[in-house]
């Protein structure tokens, strides 16, 4: 060809590729070793965005179960409040002679504490013995026998359990029940 050769030194990226060649062991080495800590950096990555966005709705339940607990918390301290307006509505109407209204008030009564307390309750059995008097004055000495009864069943299982108020409870009962008893014309019961 005659033309003249220009020889210059070789590049860097030259001397990269040669050494490359020459050290392959190495170099797929380090390729590996650099592979893997992209990979593992990739995958903390991922995790580190996945516990976080798990922190954050475990947050956001928390918080959740915080706003409906004090929600609850109110809720039964407003139907608390309404029980002992209805207790009291009852127990003035009663001493008013107002026996129709005091029962269906009390009733009403009953129904809420049952829902708050459950059926076995101090106070369930309180609600009771209100109506039970209602009923007496009403004169249904029949009716309020069985809630008298029912009443009484109630704080005999409450003292069953150990539980302290229930034992006077029980013999308030039975002085009603004998009341009951002997309105209806059942001496011989409420002698016992």
């Amino acid at each position: 060809n005659n033309e003249p050769v220009f020889a210059r030194p070789p590049s860097a990226a030259y001397r990269f590729q040669k050494m490359a060649q020459r050290n392959k062991m190495t170099f797929a080495a380090i390729g590996a070793v650099i592979a893997a800590l992209v990979f593992g950096l990739g995958l903390s990555t991922w995790m580190f965005f996945k516990e976080r966005t798990a922190h954050e709705r475990a947050i956001a339940a928390e918080q959740d179960q915080a706003r409906l607990r004090r929600k609850a918390e109110a809720d039964a301290v407003e139907a608390r409040q309404l029980d002992r307006f209805l207790v009291s509505l009852g127990d003035r109407l009663r001493r008013e002679g107002n026996l129709t209204n005091a029962e269906a008030v009390v009733r009403r009564e009953l129904e809420l504490e049952k829902k708050l307390s459950g059926d076995e309750h101090q106070y369930v059995a309180n609600s009771l013995r209100a109506l039970g008097h209602i009923l007496r004055e009403s004169g249904r000495s029949g009716e309020a026998e069985a809630v008298f009864r029912e009443a009484l069943k109630i704080c005999r299982n409450l003292s069953a359990k150990g539980d302290p108020a229930a034992a006077p409870a029980v013999t308030i009962l039975l002085h009603d029940l004998g009341h009951a008893f002997r309105d209806s014309g059942q001496a011989a019961e409420s002698e016992m």
